[in-house]
């Protein structure tokens, strides 16, 4: 059946919707980079900061414990030391139809994420990568090498789901987000306002880049014949290879300190095996 996701906005940086652990919903950003559910503990010491709303075993009836040992995630924004359990696990409120019993899950207790220390707007990130199960070279690791961890099978498998949308929106501030999921989300990949770009990522939700173009700026041959994008819903930032520093350094120059210039900036263009998307300087500076 359909069934959508809110996502708040913060700022258009942060869109977090409802996901609900062991009976209790708290928000979390529905991240297509990462692969784990991983949620901030009633256990977390200060990194997790104040404000938080925390996940707590001791008022979930689901929860089972596996282990004590800790293990470590490394995201771009920083680290996060967490113990691993099984708990039911919904997308969305309680009420949801996408329901598992006994998912694999990571309860935080420690963390250096920065932004997460300053910022009360979510609780935990959940992961959508592709792949059926945790890819080994992405596993979380352990100081304990008699105990390390196996392949956890991955949310949107074990629930079944192959097709989601999601939609961010911008035209203001605190504009809300979508995250969609049903048969009425296929049907839109024929919708002619859509294009379709092939995922040719084996980890990630990977495309292929085959040039990058700002009006004014001379950055020949770069990602040429192609480069590999990861489309990833859990940032807001846009990473690129030491071959686009000559353009992020141009870019760089032109912007006036105050970004009081906005208008006068380039668009940046970006071609994906023929299929073009701009970026006006209000989405990229």
């Amino acid at each position: 059946e359909d069934f959508e996701v809110k996502l708040g906005n913060r700022n258009n940086v942060q869109y977090a919707g409802e996901f609900t652990v062991g009976g209790q919903t708290l928000p979390v950003v529905y991240d297509t980079g990462s692969f784990e559910v991983l949620m901030l503990s009633s256990h977390c010491d200060l990194t997790c900061g104040q404000g938080h709303r925390l996940y707590d075993e001791a008022k979930s009836n689901t929860y089972v414990a596996e282990t004590d040992i800790k293990a470590y995630h490394y995201f771009g924004s920083g680290p996060t030391e967490s113990v691993h359990g099984l708990e039911k696990l919904s997308i969305g409120g309680p009420n949801s139809p996408y329901v598992k019993e006994k998912a694999p899950f990571f309860q935080i207790w420690r963390h250096g994420i920065a932004p997460w220390r300053n910022s009360d707007f979510f609780s935990g990130i959940v992961g959508m990568a592709h792949p059926d199960q945790v890819p080994l070279d992405m596993l979380a690791t352990t100081t304990d090498k008699d105990h390390q961890l196996t392949p956890d099978k991955l949310l949107l498998t074990s629930l079944g789901i192959n097709t989601f949308a999601m939609c961010l929106k911008r035209h203001d501030p605190d504009a809300p987000g979508m995250l969609a999921f049903g048969p009425s989300v296929a049907s839109r990949a024929k919708d002619p306002a859509f294009s379709t770009l092939s995922v040719v990522g084996k980890l990630h939700w990977g495309v292929k880049l085959t040039g990058v173009e700002a009006s004014g700026i001379s950055q020949p041959g770069l990602c040429q014949p192609s480069c590999g994008v990861i489309v990833d819903s859990g940032t807001s930032l846009i990473a690129v290879p030491p071959s686009a520093a000559g353009l992020i350094t141009a870019l760089d120059k032109m912007i006036a300190r105050d970004c009081s210039n906005l208008a006068s900036l380039p668009v940046l263009r970006f071609d994906f095996e023929g299929t073009a998307v701009e970026l006006p300087p209000q989405a990229y500076v």
